[in-house]
């Protein structure tokens, strides 16, 4: 064993608590050390393991003493869970890396954090997406265009690029304005450059994207953006995000299904005529996202 130089035992300190110990697991200043000894190699004493710790407190480090040491994790329980379930059950993340972001969500809830078994989904995953994620963040923050191909999957389960009039794939240059998330899938809102309303794209369709210098349209310019980007008029107006101009359209619904109505329209819906058993909803949406609902919803819901 080797006495411990005093920055290295600060660090070995936090990490052993950040590691073995919560508000359930404490430590005493004798069980640090044994831990110390075991991992590090490191011979501490008491009181140079009292005086870092205070170091640390007045430090702001989020450790704290109640029969014992511990360390406020960051991130509860019942968050890590949370964060856990939208990696594992997320469609866009590849495998290998839901598996490696997994563990790094892992390690924030130490050793005594034990997540609930779940198996990632067996969907198709673009390798590109996570990449694809980044350059759209640079890019918008950047306000410059983007330029990309989009593709199709195929019956060999493979994502194949879009072909232009001479069976070439396809580029679209594209002014991005924001990442919104919809069922479950990640999406583009922007521009085509050479068009004048607003298009989004899912980002695990996108392929071999590039980051341009060019500046970006304001989206003031952009027909359907023109009122500025809400993004959750613009989610609502796009229940299953489908192209088009949004419209107001009301509807006939049995009061059974309020709770779906507000899932897909959101709370600006408004509610008037109200029966035993209906009720007029006015709904804010385009066309094709209004006859996909009305499709799923026939038996209790009508166009008037």
């Amino acid at each position: 064993m080797t006495a411990a130089p005093k920055k290295m035992l600060m660090l070995a300190i936090l990490e052993t608590l950040r590691t073995y110990t919560d508000a359930e697991h404490r430590m005493r200043q004798a069980d640090i050390a044994a831990h110390i000894e075991a991992d590090y190699g490191l011979t501490v004493t008491r009181k140079s393991i009292h005086v870092n710790l205070t170091e640390l407190v007045s430090a702001g480090y989020p450790l704290e003493y109640k029969d014992g040491w511990y360390y406020e994790h960051e991130f509860s329980t019942a968050e890590l869970n949370l964060l856990m379930d939208g990696l594992i059950y997320n469609p866009n993340i590849p495998y290998a890396q839901c598996r490696e972001m997994a563990a790094k969500v892992r390690a924030l809830g130490g050793k005594w954090y034990k997540p609930a078994p779940g198996q990632s989904l067996n969907r198709p995953a673009n390798p590109q997406f996570m990449y694809s994620l980044d350059v759209l963040h640079e890019a918008i923050a950047a306000r410059r265009r983007v330029k990309f191909q989009y593709g199709d999957y195929a019956v060999d389960k493979r994502l194949h690029p879009r072909l232009d009039e001479n069976g070439e794939p396809k580029e679209y240059e594209v002014n991005p304005y924001r990442i919104v998330i919809s069922n479950g899938r990640h999406y583009l809102v922007g521009n085509v450059h050479k068009y004048d309303n607003a298009a989004h794209f899912r980002i695990d369709r996108i392929m071999n994207l590039e980051e341009t210098r060019l500046p970006a349209k304001e989206p003031g310019k952009v027909r359907g953006l023109d009122g500025g980007l809400r993004v959750s008029e613009y989610l609502t107006g796009h229940a299953h995000m489908f192209s088009g101009d949004v419209i107001q359209a009301k509807l006939q619904i049995q009061k059974t299904i309020i709770n779906e109505t507000l899932d897909w329209f959101g709370m600006d819906v408004t509610f008037a005529h109200e029966t035993a058993d209906t009720v007029e909803a006015t709904v804010r949406t385009d066309e094709n996202s209004l006859h996909y609902w009305l499709k799923m919803y026939d038996e209790f819901a009508r166009r008037i």
